[in-house]
């Protein structure tokens, strides 16, 4: 086998799976799109807010939130940086919601990918999900009696 037809094959490989993964991200990132200019999506960060707070964060980090679930930290920071920019999200809460993603980005894109590769979905998605709400839920709550004491002093 000549170096040649080596490169030609690991260049199909790797084409093959670009399309693969574009074929996994384009339409989540269509929906995601989407559900941003529906009615729907207030009355679920409103009611989702509730669980968001236990977490430290506001209704609106939900869709960043989401965002960075989705589609991994580079789109998530840019939607992060567009709710900051709009005096919408509160410093702490953007620390708060880093720290989440670094721990669980791209949940959906990566489970999608990893279940396509005969992952098991509940060790996968379970996990990271799991050891982050938990994580995070404990950081947040430190982080109030924190500021609870600065408030008192």
């Amino acid at each position: 086998m000549n170096l040649v037809s080596v490169a030609g094959e690991a260049l199909a490989g790797a084409l093959r799976t670009v399309l693969f993964m574009a074929a996994i991200l384009f339409p989540l990132m269509v929906l995601l799109e989407a559900l941003r200019r529906v009615p729907l999506w207030k009355r679920w960060t409103e009611k989702g807010g509730r669980y968001l707070r236990w977490l430290g964060l506001s209704e609106a980090s939900a869709f960043p939130l989401l965002a960075g679930l989705f589609f991994g930290l580079l789109y998530g920071a840019g939607v992060i940086i567009e709710e900051l920019r709009g005096a919408r999200l509160h410093r702490r809460e953007v620390w708060l919601l880093n720290l989440f993603l670094g721990m669980s980005h791209a949940v959906v894109e990566d489970t999608a990918i990893f279940l396509a590769l005969g992952a098991n979905l509940w060790v996968i998605l379970g996990g990271r999900l799991i050891l982050t709400l938990a994580v995070i839920g404990l950081l947040a709550a430190v982080v109030r009696k924190i500021a609870a004491k600065l408030v008192m002093q």
